[in-house]
């Protein structure tokens, strides 16, 4: 019954389009418009009920020969390291403590280097700063006088 009643349903479907589509074709053909529908409209009835019992049985039987075939194959299986299958392609991987003291030490002597590197800059800046700036504006004189263009 779970699977009689959800087949008639989607025969009862697929027969009303049968009925239109043999109306149709009996129009098309100038044939009677009512023998051509009933026909037609029975048969895909038909097809529509069958094909829906029978490919859903189809589509249950094969799942569960997958999910046996799988059970049974993680069952004769050797115990697992816990490293699985897609380990190879993880971005996160286990690290011993030494590994780690190493990455700490690695990023403490980049960020020396960052320091060093500022600190060269401030020195820079303060020696420049501590000079005295030249002049960028000359005074007119006789022997330069002022442009006439504007910048």
């Amino acid at each position: 019954m779970e699977i009689l009643f959800p087949s008639l349903k989607v025969g009862a479907i697929a027969g009303t389009c049968g009925l239109l589509v043999g109306a149709a074709g009996g129009i098309v053909r100038s044939a009677p418009t009512w023998m051509f529908s009933i026909l037609s409209g029975g048969q895909w009835f038909t097809l529509g009920t069958s094909f829906y019992a029978v490919m859903f049985s189809l589509f249950g039987a094969g799942g569960q020969a997958i999910a046996n075939w799988r059970a049974a194959k993680a069952a004769n299986a050797p115990p697992s390291t816990g490293q699985g299958f897609w380990s190879r392609w993880s971005p996160i991987k286990a690290l011993t403590d030494e590994d780690y003291v190493n990455l700490l030490e690695d990023k403490l002597l980049r960020v020396e280097a960052d320091i060093a590197i500022v600190d060269e800059h401030i020195k820079e800046l303060r020696e420049s700063a501590s000079q005295p700036k030249k002049a960028q504006y000359q005074e007119p004189s006789a022997s330069n006088p002022p442009s006439s263009k504007q910048p």
